[in-house]
């Protein structure tokens, strides 16, 4: 899709906020006290996960959205699909763990404890390969973060469905998210349940960007209105230093993307070019800023806010890094193109031997219901008397 530039402002946000989240996590004077103000301020920067989820939604559904409401007959190319976001997802990803397990035995061969962010009772090979693999039941993770990975590889397995139901039906499309609600409070205590929803909300964001609905100028007011909910309905009896999420947040996280794009001035603030780099660079400062983080909160002469201050702006250095050297090659570059292209003949081949359709065409029935309502209030209005 043409690159929009307030989300890269949007995504520097959300990675702003996890990062200030593990700095304060990380940061015993802070972490010992969640509830003074600045403990509350920053435990509440684990919603940037939040945030990332609906964006997630959002840059999937986006471009495919726009061709769809732009009148295009328009087909979801699985194969496609799948082999571009392996190839961006996978990349850094592998990257990440290389770099990891080289420090965990250069740390181990010099003596040295490993940072509190990486499992201090060891790892498996088996870990290893689990987490390469996206799974996460039962992995000690290298990075506390990748947990969030192996949820946003699930959702590429059904992400056609989702996009297919909302254009067909976004009542139907709504029921989903909510039975997968209930389905987590009523015991089935998955975390694809709980987090579903946020990212079925990033399809409607996209559709709202698209269409430009008169309602999306409340988003403002409406994100105020929810996030001072989700503050003072948080419980003190969940672990402050541990993510945690309620619709009110997805809402809230929903609300500031819609805003973002319906009121100039934040749009305007959003693309500023610093913060337009760090969104950019977003996923390889995601990657690598935790351990960055648990490291220099240990070992640097620093306290307090001056420590977590420190702390923060070294992991998002370390990110901005990490992303030129390691992310950008699985971004833009003949490699990644090679990648891609060779990938997604392997998987139009498997679809094809498993007789499964490559594409899923996006039906237009609401769409010819609508043409058809404003055409009959044409006629209608046609016919009455000047």
């Amino acid at each position: 899709m043409n690159r929009i530039a307030y989300i890269d402002g949007l995504r520097a946000v959300a990675v702003a906020s996890v990062v200030a989240f593990h700095a304060a996590k990380y940061n015993p004077a802070i972490a010992g006290d969640p509830s003074s103000l600045l403990g509350l301020a920053l435990r509440h920067g684990s919603h940037g996960v939040d945030l990332f989820f609906v964006l997630s939604g959002f840059c999937l559904s986006y471009p495919t959205l726009q061709r769809f409401y732009g009148g295009d007959a328009v087909t979801f190319d699985v194969a496609r699909f799948a082999a571009r976001r392996i190839v961006r997802i996978t990349g850094p990803y592998y990257c990440t763990i290389v770099v990891l397990l080289v420090l965990a035995f250069g740390l181990r061969a010099a003596g040295a404890g490993l940072p509190p962010s990486m499992p201090q009772s060891g790892f498996s090979a088996g870990d290893v390969v689990l987490q390469a693999l996206f799974f996460d039941h039962n992995v000690r993770f290298l990075n506390g973060s990748f947990w969030t990975l192996a949820v946003e590889f699930r959702w590429y397995f059904v992400f056609p469905l989702v996009l297919w139901l909302w254009t067909v039906s976004p009542r139907a499309f709504a029921l989903v998210a909510i039975v997968a609600l209930v389905a987590y409070t009523s015991g089935a205590r998955l975390v694809d349940f709980l987090t579903l929803p946020a990212f079925m909300l990033g399809i409607v964001a996209a559709a709202a960007a698209v269409r430009r609905p008169p309602a999306a100028r409340w988003a403002l007011p409406a994100l105020l209105g929810l996030v001072a909910l989700g503050v003072a309905t948080s419980g003190s009896d969940i672990a402050p230093w541990v993510w945690t999420t309620t619709p009110v947040w997805q809402l809230a996280a929903f609300a500031l993307v819609v805003a973002a794009g319906a009121t100039p001035q934040l749009s305007r603030l959003l693309e500023v070019r610093a913060l337009a780099a760090v969104g950019v660079a977003s996923y390889g400062i995601y990657l690598v800023h935790e351990p960055v983080i648990a490291f220099v909160e240990h070992h640097a002469p620093l306290a307090g806010a001056p420590l977590a201050l420190a702390a923060m702006l070294s992991g998002i250095a370390a990110g901005l890094a990490f992303s030129r050297i390691a992310e950008r090659p699985f971004v833009a570059s003949p490699l990644r193109d090679r990648m891609v292209g060779a990938l997604e003949r392997t998987l139009s081949r498997r679809l094809q031997a498993l007789r499964i359709a490559r594409g899923v065409p996006l039906r237009r029935a609401a769409l010819a219901v609508a043409k058809q309502l404003v055409e009959r209030r044409e006629v209608v209005d046609a016919g009455r008397p000047g």
